[in-house]
């Protein structure tokens, strides 16, 4: 190999597997996110980011854990982040720059559906143990994860 020459780039990962490099790299961003919902006082917290799917879409599948969802409904709630974006893809598709095959490629491979968030699941399962276990590798406090876990079980209630 010449070592002038450019590195080959890796092949693309799936949208599963940049959450679950997410995980691994930031759990400490995770685990800041844990403790301010369990040290919030009463009333409800808000969780967001830019397109809702990514940052939120794996906070909310991690409390959804917490309270003992069934994974389908979690990943069917994560997929619903694609329909409430889908107005803004559209435009994007349509007016956005480069080709639109490429933007074509970029909206499937980004696109919300239950079997990314299964996967990521499966992957806490088989790495962490599960989302509590991943959490408490993460650094949050038993008692932080039963405070987050109180303040959905009482929301549902």
């Amino acid at each position: 190999m010449d070592p002038a020459a450019p590195p080959v780039p890796p092949e693309k990962v799936t949208l599963a597997g940049d959450y679950q490099r997410l995980l691994r790299r930031f759990p400490h961003r995770v685990a800041a996110i844990m403790r301010r919902i369990a040290g919030a006082l009463e009333g409800p917290v808000l969780v967001h980011c830019w397109s809702g799917k990514d940052r939120t879409g794996l906070t909310c599948a991690l409390l959804l854990a917490l309270a003992q969802v069934p994974r389908e409904i979690i990943a069917a709630e994560y997929a619903l982040s694609g329909e409430s974006s889908w107005p803004r893809a559209v435009e994007w598709l349509e007016n956005g720059p480069g080709k639109r095959a490429d933007r074509e490629a970029e909206l499937a491979w980004n696109r919300p559906t239950p079997e990314v968030m299964l996967e990521t699941l499966a992957h806490l399962d088989e790495r962490y143990g599960g989302a509590e276990a991943y959490l408490l590798q993460a650094g949050v406090l038993t008692a932080e994860i039963g405070r987050v876990r109180e303040r959905l079980v009482q929301a549902g209630r």
